[in-house]
Protein backbone atom coordinates (compact mmCIF):
# COMPACT_ATOMS: atom_id res chain seq x y z
CA UNK A 1 0.00 0.00 0.00
CA UNK A 2 1.16 3.65 -1.06
CA UNK A 3 1.28 5.61 2.41
CA UNK A 4 -0.92 7.90 1.24
CA UNK A 5 -4.23 8.79 2.82
CA UNK A 6 -8.01 9.76 0.31
CA UNK A 7 -10.95 11.55 1.11
CA UNK A 8 -13.88 11.14 -0.37
CA UNK A 9 -17.18 13.51 -0.06
CA UNK A 10 -20.87 12.55 -0.12
CA UNK A 11 -20.92 13.65 -3.54
CA UNK A 12 -18.44 11.09 -4.55
CA UNK A 13 -20.70 8.40 -3.56
CA UNK A 14 -23.86 10.15 -4.17
CA UNK A 15 -25.68 6.85 -6.13
CA UNK A 16 -24.44 3.40 -6.86
CA UNK A 17 -22.86 4.27 -9.91
CA UNK A 18 -20.39 6.90 -7.90
CA UNK A 19 -19.34 4.51 -5.39
CA UNK A 20 -18.57 2.41 -8.25
CA UNK A 21 -16.08 4.98 -9.90
CA UNK A 22 -14.43 5.56 -5.93
CA UNK A 23 -14.06 2.04 -5.63
CA UNK A 24 -12.49 1.78 -8.84
CA UNK A 25 -9.85 4.64 -7.73
CA UNK A 26 -9.16 2.49 -4.69
CA UNK A 27 -8.12 0.05 -6.20
CA UNK A 28 -6.24 2.03 -8.93
CA UNK A 29 -4.23 3.87 -6.42
CA UNK A 30 -4.12 1.36 -3.16
CA UNK A 31 -4.37 4.01 -0.84
CA UNK A 32 -3.62 3.08 3.30
CA UNK A 33 -6.40 5.21 4.39
CA UNK A 34 -9.83 6.34 2.62
CA UNK A 35 -11.57 8.39 4.83
CA UNK A 36 -14.98 8.93 3.83
CA UNK A 37 -18.29 11.35 4.52
CA UNK A 38 -21.78 10.27 4.55
CA UNK A 39 -23.45 9.98 1.40
CA UNK A 40 -24.69 13.52 0.20
CA UNK A 41 -27.35 15.06 1.38
CA UNK A 42 -27.58 12.08 3.98
CA UNK A 43 -26.30 14.51 6.84
CA UNK A 44 -29.31 16.76 6.08
CA UNK A 45 -31.99 14.00 6.24
CA UNK A 46 -30.20 13.25 9.95
CA UNK A 47 -30.77 16.80 11.09
CA UNK A 48 -34.31 16.61 9.61
CA UNK A 49 -34.77 12.98 12.02
CA UNK A 50 -33.21 15.10 15.18
CA UNK A 51 -35.01 18.65 14.34
CA UNK A 52 -38.41 16.26 14.10
CA UNK A 53 -37.59 14.43 17.26
CA UNK A 54 -36.57 17.53 19.59
CA UNK A 55 -40.01 19.48 18.58
CA UNK A 56 -42.03 15.92 19.33
CA UNK A 57 -42.77 15.47 16.23
CA UNK A 58 -43.22 11.87 14.42
CA UNK A 59 -39.70 10.20 12.94
CA UNK A 60 -41.23 6.92 11.50
CA UNK A 61 -41.78 8.67 7.98
CA UNK A 62 -38.10 10.16 8.26
CA UNK A 63 -36.71 6.86 8.75
CA UNK A 64 -38.13 5.24 6.00
CA UNK A 65 -36.98 7.88 3.99
CA UNK A 66 -33.23 7.56 5.03
CA UNK A 67 -33.72 3.45 4.84
CA UNK A 68 -35.16 3.25 2.00
CA UNK A 69 -32.88 5.80 0.05
CA UNK A 70 -29.40 3.51 1.72
CA UNK A 71 -31.24 0.37 0.54
CA UNK A 72 -31.64 1.22 -3.27
CA UNK A 73 -28.19 2.21 -3.11
CA UNK A 74 -27.17 -0.81 -1.95
CA UNK A 75 -29.65 -3.24 -4.07
CA UNK A 76 -27.84 -1.42 -7.29
CA UNK A 77 -24.81 -2.51 -6.22
CA UNK A 78 -25.33 -6.18 -4.83
CA UNK A 79 -28.45 -6.79 -7.48
CA UNK A 80 -30.20 -7.62 -4.84
CA UNK A 81 -27.92 -10.27 -3.47
CA UNK A 82 -27.63 -11.12 0.18
CA UNK A 83 -24.94 -8.61 2.04
CA UNK A 84 -23.57 -6.90 5.02
CA UNK A 85 -24.35 -3.59 4.09
CA UNK A 86 -28.23 -4.57 4.50
CA UNK A 87 -27.89 -5.78 7.85
CA UNK A 88 -25.66 -3.28 8.95
CA UNK A 89 -28.32 -0.24 7.33
CA UNK A 90 -31.29 -2.39 9.22
CA UNK A 91 -28.87 -2.19 12.80
CA UNK A 92 -28.27 1.43 12.32
CA UNK A 93 -31.68 2.54 11.47
CA UNK A 94 -32.92 0.48 14.63
CA UNK A 95 -30.29 2.20 17.03
CA UNK A 96 -31.70 5.78 15.79
CA UNK A 97 -35.41 4.46 16.30
CA UNK A 98 -34.43 3.14 19.25
CA UNK A 99 -32.63 5.99 20.90
CA UNK A 100 -35.06 8.26 19.82
CA UNK A 101 -37.77 6.62 21.43
CA UNK A 102 -35.93 5.95 25.03
CA UNK A 103 -33.90 9.41 24.62
CA UNK A 104 -34.06 11.90 28.38
CA UNK A 105 -31.67 14.11 26.88
CA UNK A 106 -32.63 17.82 26.08
CA UNK A 107 -29.34 19.49 25.00
CA UNK A 108 -29.80 19.61 21.16
CA UNK A 109 -26.10 19.11 20.88
CA UNK A 110 -26.07 15.67 22.42
CA UNK A 111 -28.54 14.50 20.81
CA UNK A 112 -27.46 15.62 17.54
CA UNK A 113 -23.74 13.81 18.27
CA UNK A 114 -25.70 10.60 18.90
CA UNK A 115 -28.15 10.38 15.81
CA UNK A 116 -25.73 12.24 12.95
CA UNK A 117 -22.73 10.44 12.51
CA UNK A 118 -25.33 7.02 11.54
CA UNK A 119 -24.58 8.91 8.38
CA UNK A 120 -20.90 8.17 8.03
CA UNK A 121 -21.62 4.60 9.55
CA UNK A 122 -24.01 3.51 6.89
CA UNK A 123 -21.56 5.34 4.11
CA UNK A 124 -18.33 3.32 5.12
CA UNK A 125 -20.56 -0.22 5.93
CA UNK A 126 -21.68 0.06 2.33
CA UNK A 127 -18.67 1.24 0.55
CA UNK A 128 -16.62 -1.41 2.45
CA UNK A 129 -18.90 -4.04 1.64
CA UNK A 130 -18.63 -3.30 -1.81
CA UNK A 131 -14.73 -3.18 -1.72
CA UNK A 132 -14.61 -6.34 0.08
CA UNK A 133 -17.24 -7.79 -2.84
CA UNK A 134 -14.43 -7.26 -5.37
CA UNK A 135 -11.88 -8.98 -3.13
CA UNK A 136 -9.85 -5.84 -1.97
CA UNK A 137 -8.16 -6.69 1.76
CA UNK A 138 -10.06 -4.19 3.32
CA UNK A 139 -10.13 -3.56 7.32
CA UNK A 140 -12.58 -1.47 8.45
CA UNK A 141 -11.79 1.08 11.24
CA UNK A 142 -14.21 2.45 13.76
CA UNK A 143 -13.05 6.15 14.01
CA UNK A 144 -16.03 6.52 17.29
CA UNK A 145 -12.85 4.64 19.05
CA UNK A 146 -9.70 5.97 16.78
CA UNK A 147 -10.31 9.79 17.22
CA UNK A 148 -11.24 10.08 20.58
CA UNK A 149 -12.12 13.85 21.83
CA UNK A 150 -13.82 16.24 24.18
CA UNK A 151 -17.67 16.21 24.95
CA UNK A 152 -17.88 19.53 23.45
CA UNK A 153 -20.81 17.73 21.03
CA UNK A 154 -20.95 19.54 17.55
CA UNK A 155 -17.80 20.86 18.27
CA UNK A 156 -15.44 18.12 19.56
CA UNK A 157 -11.66 18.82 19.98
CA UNK A 158 -9.80 15.60 19.62
CA UNK A 159 -7.36 14.05 21.63
CA UNK A 160 -4.21 14.42 19.66
CA UNK A 161 -2.02 11.87 21.80
CA UNK A 162 -4.28 8.86 22.28
CA UNK A 163 -6.09 9.47 18.81
CA UNK A 164 -2.75 8.80 16.79
CA UNK A 165 -1.42 5.91 19.44
CA UNK A 166 -5.23 4.60 18.19
CA UNK A 167 -5.05 5.06 14.75
CA UNK A 168 -1.11 3.55 14.26
CA UNK A 169 -1.96 0.39 16.89
CA UNK A 170 -4.93 -0.37 14.35
CA UNK A 171 -2.97 -0.15 10.92
CA UNK A 172 -1.39 -2.96 9.09
CA UNK A 173 1.35 -3.07 6.66
CA UNK A 174 -0.89 -5.10 3.22
CA UNK A 175 -4.48 -3.73 3.97
CA UNK A 176 -6.22 -0.88 2.75
CA UNK A 177 -7.91 0.77 5.71
CA UNK A 178 -11.38 2.55 5.70
CA UNK A 179 -12.26 4.59 8.09
CA UNK A 180 -15.19 7.51 8.80
CA UNK A 181 -14.23 11.25 8.41
CA UNK A 182 -16.18 13.89 10.52
CA UNK A 183 -16.99 11.73 14.16
CA UNK A 184 -15.13 10.73 17.01
CA UNK A 185 -16.13 9.29 20.70
CA UNK A 186 -15.49 10.33 24.12
CA UNK A 187 -14.45 7.84 27.05
CA UNK A 188 -18.01 7.02 27.73
CA UNK A 189 -18.34 6.24 24.28
CA UNK A 190 -20.25 8.89 23.29
CA UNK A 191 -20.39 9.90 19.69
CA UNK A 192 -19.14 13.24 18.66
CA UNK A 193 -18.99 15.23 15.93
CA UNK A 194 -15.60 18.20 15.51
CA UNK A 195 -18.00 20.73 12.96
CA UNK A 196 -19.69 20.31 9.80
CA UNK A 197 -17.59 19.60 7.03
CA UNK A 198 -14.99 18.59 9.35
CA UNK A 199 -14.32 15.24 7.57
CA UNK A 200 -11.57 17.13 6.13
CA UNK A 201 -9.99 17.70 9.37
CA UNK A 202 -9.94 14.29 10.22
CA UNK A 203 -8.10 12.98 6.88
CA UNK A 204 -5.65 15.76 7.80
CA UNK A 205 -5.25 14.43 11.17
CA UNK A 206 -5.10 10.56 10.31
CA UNK A 207 -2.76 11.84 8.00
CA UNK A 208 -0.54 13.43 10.35
CA UNK A 209 -0.94 10.58 12.63
CA UNK A 210 0.32 8.23 10.28
CA UNK A 211 3.35 10.52 8.34
CA UNK A 212 1.77 10.26 4.92
CA UNK A 213 3.74 11.45 1.87
CA UNK A 214 0.29 12.85 1.00
CA UNK A 215 -3.36 13.70 1.51
CA UNK A 216 -5.77 14.02 -1.69
CA UNK A 217 -8.93 15.21 -1.22
CA UNK A 218 -11.65 14.26 -3.80
CA UNK A 219 -13.66 16.81 -4.97
CA UNK A 220 -16.64 17.45 -8.01
CA UNK A 221 -14.54 19.78 -8.90
CA UNK A 222 -10.94 20.06 -10.64
CA UNK A 223 -9.73 21.42 -7.41
CA UNK A 224 -9.23 25.06 -5.76
CA UNK A 225 -11.20 27.36 -8.00
CA UNK A 226 -10.76 31.06 -7.67
CA UNK A 227 -14.35 31.45 -7.18
CA UNK A 228 -17.38 29.19 -6.24
CA UNK A 229 -19.23 27.76 -9.71
CA UNK A 230 -22.58 27.77 -7.45
CA UNK A 231 -22.33 31.66 -7.31
CA UNK A 232 -19.72 32.70 -10.05
CA UNK A 233 -19.12 31.87 -13.80
CA UNK A 234 -16.00 30.63 -15.40
CA UNK A 235 -13.94 30.07 -12.47
CA UNK A 236 -10.41 29.54 -12.78
CA UNK A 237 -8.38 26.51 -11.37
CA UNK A 238 -5.39 27.45 -9.13
CA UNK A 239 -3.01 25.25 -9.82
CA UNK A 240 -0.77 25.58 -6.60
CA UNK A 241 -0.95 27.21 -3.17
CA UNK A 242 1.10 27.29 -0.46
CA UNK A 243 -0.24 26.35 3.04
CA UNK A 244 -0.51 29.66 4.23
CA UNK A 245 -2.47 31.60 1.84
CA UNK A 246 -4.47 28.43 1.97
CA UNK A 247 -5.33 28.83 5.48
CA UNK A 248 -6.25 32.44 4.48
CA UNK A 249 -8.90 30.99 2.28
CA UNK A 250 -10.08 28.54 4.68
CA UNK A 251 -10.12 31.25 7.42
CA UNK A 252 -12.39 33.58 5.25
CA UNK A 253 -14.91 31.24 4.34
CA UNK A 254 -13.77 28.99 1.01
CA UNK A 255 -15.62 26.19 1.17
CA UNK A 256 -13.53 23.61 -0.56
CA UNK A 257 -10.93 23.29 2.13
CA UNK A 258 -12.21 22.98 5.98
CA UNK A 259 -10.69 25.79 7.90
CA UNK A 260 -8.39 23.61 10.60
CA UNK A 261 -7.13 21.05 7.45
CA UNK A 262 -4.24 22.70 6.92
CA UNK A 263 -2.23 22.68 10.06
CA UNK A 264 -1.85 19.27 10.97
CA UNK A 265 -0.23 18.98 7.28
CA UNK A 266 1.86 22.06 7.21
CA UNK A 267 3.12 20.80 10.56
CA UNK A 268 5.09 17.70 8.92
CA UNK A 269 4.95 19.37 5.68
CA UNK A 270 2.69 16.81 3.58
CA UNK A 271 1.37 18.01 0.63
CA UNK A 272 -2.43 18.13 0.02
CA UNK A 273 -3.55 17.48 -3.41
CA UNK A 274 -7.39 18.40 -4.64
CA UNK A 275 -8.28 16.52 -7.50
CA UNK A 276 -11.62 15.88 -8.59
CA UNK A 277 -13.33 12.12 -8.71
CA UNK A 278 -15.07 12.93 -11.89
CA UNK A 279 -11.69 13.71 -14.22
CA UNK A 280 -9.00 11.47 -12.54
CA UNK A 281 -6.61 12.40 -14.83
CA UNK A 282 -6.48 15.88 -13.80
CA UNK A 283 -3.73 16.90 -11.47
CA UNK A 284 -6.15 19.51 -9.83
CA UNK A 285 -4.21 21.69 -6.81
CA UNK A 286 -1.44 21.11 -5.06
CA UNK A 287 -1.07 22.50 -1.66
CA UNK A 288 2.33 22.82 0.19
CA UNK A 289 5.28 24.73 1.01
CA UNK A 290 6.18 25.89 -2.46
CA UNK A 291 3.53 26.74 -4.03
CA UNK A 292 2.36 29.79 -5.40
CA UNK A 293 -0.63 31.62 -6.57
CA UNK A 294 -0.55 34.34 -10.08
CA UNK A 295 -0.35 38.16 -8.38
CA UNK A 296 -3.27 38.30 -10.77
CA UNK A 297 -5.43 35.97 -9.53
CA UNK A 298 -8.21 37.48 -7.15
CA UNK A 299 -9.78 34.69 -5.29
CA UNK A 300 -13.83 35.70 -4.62
CA UNK A 301 -15.33 33.81 -1.48
CA UNK A 302 -18.80 34.36 -0.85
CA UNK A 303 -21.13 33.49 2.00
CA UNK A 304 -24.91 33.72 2.26
CA UNK A 305 -27.23 33.63 5.14
CA UNK A 306 -25.38 36.02 7.22
CA UNK A 307 -26.17 37.91 10.50
CA UNK A 308 -25.40 40.67 12.14
CA UNK A 309 -25.62 41.90 15.08
CA UNK A 310 -25.08 45.20 16.74
CA UNK A 311 -24.89 45.90 20.31
CA UNK A 312 -24.68 49.19 22.74
CA UNK A 313 -23.36 49.42 26.19
CA UNK A 314 -26.69 49.96 28.31
CA UNK A 315 -24.53 52.68 30.37
CA UNK A 316 -22.77 54.20 27.00
CA UNK A 317 -19.46 52.23 28.25
CA UNK A 318 -16.40 51.84 25.75
CA UNK A 319 -15.91 48.42 24.18
CA UNK A 320 -12.37 47.41 25.49
CA UNK A 321 -11.14 44.24 26.19
CA UNK A 322 -13.30 43.21 28.51
CA UNK A 323 -16.61 43.88 26.59
CA UNK A 324 -14.81 41.96 23.66
CA UNK A 325 -13.71 38.92 25.87
CA UNK A 326 -17.36 38.59 26.84
CA UNK A 327 -18.37 38.75 23.81
CA UNK A 328 -16.26 36.09 22.21
CA UNK A 329 -17.10 33.60 25.58
CA UNK A 330 -20.54 34.47 24.38
CA UNK A 331 -19.56 33.52 20.64
CA UNK A 332 -17.65 30.00 21.89
CA UNK A 333 -20.31 29.08 24.06
CA UNK A 334 -22.77 28.91 21.25
CA UNK A 335 -20.37 27.57 19.05
CA UNK A 336 -20.20 29.85 16.81
CA UNK A 337 -17.72 31.43 14.80
CA UNK A 338 -17.18 35.16 13.79
CA UNK A 339 -16.75 36.10 9.80
CA UNK A 340 -16.73 39.64 10.37
CA UNK A 341 -16.49 42.12 13.38
CA UNK A 342 -16.26 45.61 13.47
CA UNK A 343 -16.44 48.15 16.72
CA UNK A 344 -16.90 52.32 17.78
CA UNK A 345 -16.08 53.62 21.11
CA UNK A 346 -19.44 52.50 22.17
CA UNK A 347 -21.06 49.91 19.87
CA UNK A 348 -19.54 46.35 18.69
CA UNK A 349 -20.91 44.71 15.24
CA UNK A 350 -20.59 41.02 14.71
CA UNK A 351 -21.23 39.17 11.06
CA UNK A 352 -22.09 35.07 12.09
CA UNK A 353 -23.23 32.14 9.63
CA UNK A 354 -27.46 32.38 11.03
CA UNK A 355 -27.86 29.13 12.35
CA UNK A 356 -31.04 29.32 13.95
CA UNK A 357 -29.97 26.97 16.34
CA UNK A 358 -27.52 28.60 17.65
CA UNK A 359 -27.92 32.32 16.74
CA UNK A 360 -31.48 32.47 18.21
CA UNK A 361 -29.84 31.55 21.58
CA UNK A 362 -27.30 33.77 21.45
CA UNK A 363 -29.31 36.94 20.96
CA UNK A 364 -30.54 35.97 23.93
CA UNK A 365 -28.02 35.70 26.13
CA UNK A 366 -26.39 39.06 24.35
CA UNK A 367 -29.72 40.84 25.49
CA UNK A 368 -29.32 40.09 28.94
CA UNK A 369 -26.15 42.31 29.03
CA UNK A 370 -26.55 44.75 26.17
CA UNK A 371 -28.83 46.95 23.62
CA UNK A 372 -29.07 44.82 20.50
CA UNK A 373 -30.38 45.03 16.95
CA UNK A 374 -29.61 42.65 14.21
CA UNK A 375 -29.72 42.37 10.39
CA UNK A 376 -30.92 38.75 8.56
CA UNK A 377 -30.53 37.68 4.82
CA UNK A 378 -27.43 39.41 4.47
CA UNK A 379 -23.82 38.44 2.13
CA UNK A 380 -20.57 38.07 3.00
CA UNK A 381 -18.16 38.75 -0.28
CA UNK A 382 -14.55 38.68 0.48
CA UNK A 383 -11.68 39.22 -2.38
CA UNK A 384 -8.21 38.00 -1.87
CA UNK A 385 -5.69 39.72 -4.21
CA UNK A 386 -8.63 42.59 -5.39
CA UNK A 387 -9.02 44.59 -8.37
CA UNK A 388 -11.38 47.76 -7.65
CA UNK A 389 -12.45 48.13 -11.37
CA UNK A 390 -13.70 44.19 -10.62
CA UNK A 391 -15.50 45.15 -7.47
CA UNK A 392 -18.35 47.29 -8.90
CA UNK A 393 -19.40 44.24 -11.25
CA UNK A 394 -19.88 42.20 -7.97
CA UNK A 395 -21.96 44.62 -6.17
CA UNK A 396 -24.34 45.84 -8.34
CA UNK A 397 -27.80 45.51 -6.97
CA UNK A 398 -26.06 45.40 -3.49
CA UNK A 399 -26.22 47.90 -0.77
CA UNK A 400 -23.03 47.72 1.11
CA UNK A 401 -23.86 47.37 4.93
CA UNK A 402 -19.88 47.39 6.14
CA UNK A 403 -16.77 47.88 4.81
CA UNK A 404 -12.94 46.43 5.39
CA UNK A 405 -10.13 46.51 3.26
CA UNK A 406 -6.23 45.88 3.96
CA UNK A 407 -3.88 45.74 1.33
CA UNK A 408 -4.24 42.14 0.01
CA UNK A 409 -8.05 41.83 0.58
CA UNK A 410 -11.65 43.82 1.07
CA UNK A 411 -14.88 41.90 2.80
CA UNK A 412 -18.28 43.44 2.08
CA UNK A 413 -21.55 42.82 3.74
CA UNK A 414 -24.07 43.56 1.40
CA UNK A 415 -27.77 43.04 1.51
CA UNK A 416 -30.24 43.36 -1.78
CA UNK A 417 -31.68 47.06 -2.90
CA UNK A 418 -35.46 47.11 -2.68
CA UNK A 419 -37.11 48.06 -5.69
Amino acid sequence: MKNVVFKFGGASIKDADAIKNVASIVLQQQPKLVVVSAIAKTTNAFENLVNQHIKSESISEQLKKIHHFHSEIINSLFDGEENEATENLNKIIQYCEQYLAHNKETDYDEVYDQIIPAGELLSSKILGSYLQSLNVNLTWLDARKILRTNNRFRKAEPKIDESKTNLNSSCNENSIHLIQGFIGGTDQNLMTTIGREGSDYSAALFASFLDADELVVWKDVDGVLNADPRYFNDPELIPSLNYKEAIELSYYGATIIHPKTIQPLAQKNIPLSVRSFQNTDNKGTTINNSGKIAPSTSIYIYKPNQLLITLESEDLSFFGEDKMQQIYHHLFEHKLEVNLVQNSAVNCSICVDNDPQKTESLIESLSSDYKLLYNEHLELLTVRQYQEQLLEGLIQKKEIVIEQKTRSTVKLLLKSKTA
